[in-house]
């Protein structure tokens, strides 16, 4: 295993919540028993968990500044002519969360989180102009 896997390999996990060493390594900021010894509260730079799908816009580097800043504003239009819970599923689908942990956060089964993806797709073409509104409604 190469250096930078390995510190590629840690940095996922910690983006992603998870520890880096044991939950008894005093040395881990991230550890529970270093967090009570040291009384250390840590804080994420993200405001929220929802918004999570937007941290991981910004560090794409395949997209150039103008499209990301394109896409920022058309998707928070887009998003606002949703209700609320509606908005929080359709964020935790973005952040990349799987199917059945959105279901069991909103008490819904996998195959209704499923049927609600492909809703908010067939949506969100019809508000790029992709597809047409009435191709979208029947489909």
């Amino acid at each position: 295993m190469r250096p930078s896997s390995l510190a590629d390999f840690a940095v996922r996990r910690v983006r992603s919540g998870r520890m880096v060493g044991s939950r008894q390594n005093s040395s881990d900021l991230h550890s529970p028993l270093a967090q009570r010894k040291h009384r250390i509260c840590l804080h994420s730079l993200t405001p929220d968990k929802r918004d999570a799908w937007q941290a991981a816009l910004v560090e794409c580097k395949r997209v150039p500044p103008a499209d990301l800043a394109a896409f920022h504003i058309d998707f928070a239009q887009w998003l606002g002519g949703f209700g609320r819970r509606d908005q929080r599923i359709i964020s935790a689908l973005a952040s990349g969360e799987a199917t059945s942990a959105v279901a069991g956060r909103f008490g819904l089964t996998a195959g209704r989180v499923s049927q609600l993806r492909r809703r908010y797709e067939r949506n969100w073409l019809v508000f790029q102009g992709e597809v047409e509104s009435t191709v979208a409604v029947s489909a």
